[in-house]
């Protein structure tokens, strides 16, 4: 009964959705893979995920995939600007803030907004969050952020427990 078939109105809308977070998908691995590596690795990790039969067929199908997929991406997005920002970080004053070379005072005053780590470890967390709400299995994720975290504040001298020294006394300076 052909002329009596009608489309879902909701599925349709579910599947457009999903269609435009795996585009947003495609975008956040190209700015990805050109900050990590460079851009001829983008355009093939681009190209290789665009022309993965399995993830179109993800996004149409209505599940949440497609978000998973977008919120991982954007997980890693976060983690790569914590990384950049804790690697630019020399020392920690006794308010647990941290502070940059003094190499060009003019650049050191410009940039110390810009270099702290901590707007982009929020967002981990909360990225973390949410991907745990939108596939469980996905929590699994957070064994390895939390022990990257603790790497790279211990490689700078600092092992945190708190968010901030000042808020948290458990967060202490190793000399």
């Amino acid at each position: 009964d052909v002329e009596n078939f009608r489309l879902y109105q909701p599925e349709t809308w579910i599947a457009g959705l999903n269609s435009i977070l795996f585009l947003f998908s495609l975008y956040l691995l190209f700015s990805l893979a050109r900050k990590l590596f460079d851009e001829p690795v983008a355009w093939i990790a681009t190209f290789a995920l665009l022309t993965a039969e399995y993830y179109w067929r993800v996004s149409a199908a209505g599940l949440g995939s497609s978000l998973s997929i977008l919120l991982v991406l954007g997980l890693f997005h976060c983690w790569v600007a914590t990384e950049q920002r804790v690697s630019q970080l020399t020392d920690v004053d006794e308010d647990g803030l941290a502070e940059e070379d003094d190499e060009d005072e003019g650049s050191a005053k410009s940039n110390s907004k810009g270099s702290n780590p901590w707007v982009p470890m929020i967002f981990t967390g909360l990225l973390l969050a949410v991907i745990g709400l939108t596939q469980y299995s996905l929590l699994v994720l957070q064994i390895p952020f939390l022990a990257g975290a603790m790497a790279a504040m211990i490689e700078k001298g600092i092992v945190v427990f708190g968010a901030l020294k000042k808020w948290f006394p458990l967060a202490i300076r190793i000399p």
